[in-house]
């Protein structure tokens, strides 16, 4: 017990910069910083662990009173809410009325709200999800993985236009390695191209999502007809030094905030690799794990 809690103190001094605190004042604070700089946000909660019903109410009251404080004190903010946290996995049927009743405070609000799909939801039910409610909600976005790429035309062509979407490759804080990883960063700049050049013919105002300032300064330079229609969704915590190049590209900057006590599965989320995702879970829920398996 004694290792494990040193193990989770050691990974939180890691990841503590890119995360706001751990109550909604210590966020709203942020966001107030960060926009007084320039910049928009993207507001989210950290609780990913939903194994009732009574949680997923807590989840939705948390994202209905974020959305009006968002309005109440006119931030610059959206809210990115994960499918998994209203229990779109129990099965019950009830996750269907908390997210409307989300969308129902962010709407009035004048706040847009991201869907993620989160633990346990695949991708096909996010998408789903999100097409029901364009019709009643249509300042709703979308995160899409970029390992989703290749089914892009399809979902551009599903959408109706100027459909909010957000793509990303889910690496919040991981950073490619040199060598081998300049060849896997040029394959992911030609599934941003791809998606890109796919999209912005249904969705004008894109947003993609990644931490590799490299990787971002290239899109940019890249997309010099659609830069201004782009917006470039940053980690909370990225460094000065990453964010002046960007900065100077005039490029538009969207900062994800996430608060919250329940920092683990974001951790684990930005890790770089499925083997090192798993060693991981395993050291920070203090299980046995065959790491030679």
């Amino acid at each position: 017990m004694e290792e494990h809690r040193l193990i989770k103190n050691i990974v939180f001094r890691l990841v503590r910069r890119h995360i706001a605190g751990s109550t909604m004042n210590s966020a709203l604070n942020a966001v107030r910083d960060i926009n007084g700089r320039g910049m928009r946000t993207t507001l989210t909660v950290l609780n990913e662990h939903i194994n009732d019903q009574i949680k997923a109410r807590y989840n939705a009251n948390t994202y209905t009173q974020m959305a009006r404080q968002i309005s109440r004190l006119h931030l610059d903010s959206s809210i990115s809410v994960r499918l998994s946290q209203l229990g779109y996995t129990l099965g019950s049927g009830s996750a269907d009325r908390l997210l409307d009743g989300v969308l129902d405070a962010a709407k009035a609000g004048g706040s847009t709200v991201w869907l993620e799909s989160g633990l346990g939801v695949t991708n096909d039910e996010l998408i789903a999800v999100y097409k029901d409610r364009l019709s009643s909600y249509p300042d709703i976005g979308v995160e899409i993985p970029i390992s989703y790429y290749s089914r892009m035309d399809g979902i551009a062509r599903s959408i109706r236009q100027n459909s909010k979407i957000r793509v990303t490759s889910h690496s919040y804080m991981a950073e490619n390695a040199k060598g081998s990883g300049r060849k896997a960063e040029k394959g992911m700049l030609d599934r941003y191209m791809a998606a890109i050049s796919m999209l912005m013919k249904r969705s004008p105002k894109l947003c993609i999502h990644e931490s590799n300032d490299r990787l971002m300064a290239r899109i940019a330079s890249r997309s010099n007809g659609h830069k201004k229609d782009l917006t470039f969704g940053i980690p909370f915590g990225y460094s000065a030094h990453k964010m002046s190049r960007l900065v100077r590209m005039k490029v538009n900057l969207d900062v994800y905030v996430p608060y919250g006590k329940d920092w683990s599965a974001y951790a684990i989320y930005g890790l770089a690799s499925d083997r090192l995702k798993g060693i991981a879970t395993t050291l920070l829920d203090g299980e046995k794990s065959d790491i030679n398996g």
